[in-house]
């Protein structure tokens, strides 16, 4: 999916995810890298940038990355997901899903790290 392909409400939800993976608790500085494949500095460059996004390879890592991290990192921290987004574990699942094009979403460990990039 690119940018300009996803609907107002995949835009509220793909802006929290990346505000909580950036402010969040999720994901600890020393790690951040090599989960997402960029730093945090890049994310938050998105966000400032939003919508007009100027690096749609970089926006298409970080919706991908960002979504599987926060489903699939064991970062223990749902208890202050709501403080981050309005979305529930099972809007981002299927955010991530229609994001892939993916027909199915696999929640095991298998499936995250084969959604990784």
């Amino acid at each position: 999916m690119k940018s300009d392909e996803i609907t107002e409400a995949d835009s509220v939800l793909l802006l929290a995810a990346f505000h909580a993976a950036v402010e969040g608790p999720f994901f600890p500085d020393w790690e951040f890298h090599v989960l997402m494949g960029f730093e945090r500095a890049k994310l938050r460059q998105l966000l400032r940038d939003w919508p007009a996004i100027k690096d749609e390879e970089l926006f298409d890592l970080a919706a991908n990355n960002v979504l599987v991290n926060l489903l699939g990192y064991p970062h223990d921290s749902w208890d202050r997901w709501q403080e981050y987004s309005p979305a529930t574990p099972q809007d981002l699942a299927d955010l991530l899903r229609r994001w892939r094009g993916d027909t199915t979403f696999d929640a095991s460990g298998g499936g995250y790290s084969d959604r990784l990039r």
